[in-house]
């Protein structure tokens, strides 16, 4: 009398991009998710120059290539510049990710602090440590230091950023909100 379903896994998510370097397969990973949702992305400005599927990123359809040209970033375009990736929704802004593969965690949450206090609070923002799976315990170490606390920020594993780009690729996503996203985070700080 029981129902059994079958297996399915979902398959890994990949980007064709012309980059060998993880943390760029990560940002276009980022990019092609919040592509998923509707919503555009930022690059950090140090990195557009990209190319992905064939060109450069500053060409791709969603690709927002400077922040000065956003109305509601206002004097918080310098402090952001440099951020790895910012989801940009229709007056949101859904989430802020740095991606960790070879630097500090310090210095992607620094970067995110200082992005932070020249913004006006956004209802629904989140702040966003992307990093490999073994940097766990680092993540959650530095996303709890007391300087970082104002962020409540969340630790997206690559493994979970996989998953996720999958699921968009196979499952061709639509009117899902950016919340969605909060499924796959892992929320590692202390103070909830």
């Amino acid at each position: 009398n029981a129902l059994e379903l079958p297996a399915h896994t979902p398959k890994s998510g990949r980007v064709d991009t012309d980059e060998n370097r993880i943390h760029s397969q990560m940002q276009m990973a980022i990019y092609e998710i919040g592509c998923s949702l509707s919503l555009k992305t930022f690059i950090a400005q140090n990195d557009i120059g990209i190319r992905y599927k064939g060109k450069m990123l500053s060409e791709h359809e969603n690709i927002v290539t400077k922040l000065n040209e956003v109305p509601t970033f206002d004097g918080a375009a310098d402090a952001g510049k440099l951020i790895d990736a910012i989801w940009l929704g229709n007056k949101s802004i859904p989430a802020v990710f740095e991606v960790e593969q070879s630097t500090g965690v310090t210095s992607g949450l620094t970067r995110m602090s200082n992005f932070k206090k020249t913004l006006p609070e956004y209802r629904g923002m989140r702040y966003i440590i992307v990093a490999p799976d073994e940097y766990r315990e680092k993540v959650t170490r530095e996303i709890n230091k007391p300087e970082f606390a104002h962020l409540h920020a969340f630790y997206f594993p690559y493994s979970a950023v996989s998953e996720l780009l999958g699921l968009c690729q196979e499952r061709k996503l639509k009117g899902v909100t950016e919340a969605f996203i909060e499924t796959f985070l892992d929320d590692v700080f202390a103070n909830n």
